[in-house]
């Protein structure tokens, strides 16, 4: 008699449904926190860059509501040919131009340097304002106020500060008009002795 074979039995191994579940949920999260990731991020970014602008636009404007506004005193031609017409010097001819400095602890200081850049605008050219400074190495060393009297020291190498008597009034009368502004200034004296002489 023929021997039956026997049926051989293969086993095969399945994974269990727990596995692909785990699998499938990791996935998902991958997927999840790969997308929304970067938009979080990218918000977050955002709102940081609005907060650092909304900053500096607080800074800048607390800046410039503590501005002080004071007056620089220049010559004005135009003002001069109504109350000088002999080109005497007179103060008259001396008027303001409006400037804003930032607070400090020496703003009379502040306002004399601002004076010795001489920056008129264009606007102010034309209405008649000139100036002669800035001019080299002619420079405000101290500014010194006692009992109502402020004491400008400059250096003068090249004596600017010397010339006519018409001319050395009107630079005298800048500084001393610009200085005058501050209540607390009641004279005005240069040094060294020599300065301003004709």
């Amino acid at each position: 008699m023929a021997k039956k074979k026997k049926k051989s039995r293969i086993k095969t191994r399945t994974k269990p449904a727990k596995s692909y579940l785990k699998l499938y949920i990791f996935l998902f999260l991958f997927v999840v926190i790969a997308i929304f990731a970067p938009l979080y991020l990218y918000k977050d970014n955002d709102k940081a860059k609005t907060a650092n602008k909304s900053r500096v636009h607080i800074k800048s404007t607390n800046i410039a509501k503590n501005m002080v506004k004071v007056k620089l005193f220049y010559y004005n031609s135009k003002k001069a040919k109504n109350v000088d017409k002999e080109m005497t010097g007179n103060p008259a001819s001396i008027i303001a131009v409006q400037r804003e400095i930032t607070p400090s602890k020496t703003p009379i200081k502040d306002t004399i340097n601002l004076l010795l850049e001489g920056r008129l605008t264009a606007k102010e050219i034309t209405e008649g304002f000139s100036t002669e400074f800035p001019y080299p190495d002619f420079t405000l060393q101290d500014a010194t106020l006692s009992k109502g009297i402020l004491t400008l020291t400059f250096n003068d190498p090249n004596n600017f500060s010397s010339g006519g008597s018409a001319r050395i009034m009107m630079l005298q009368n800048q500084f001393i008009k610009t200085a005058k502004q501050f209540p607390q200034v009641k004279d005005v004296r240069f040094k060294p002795d020599y300065l301003f002489q004709p």
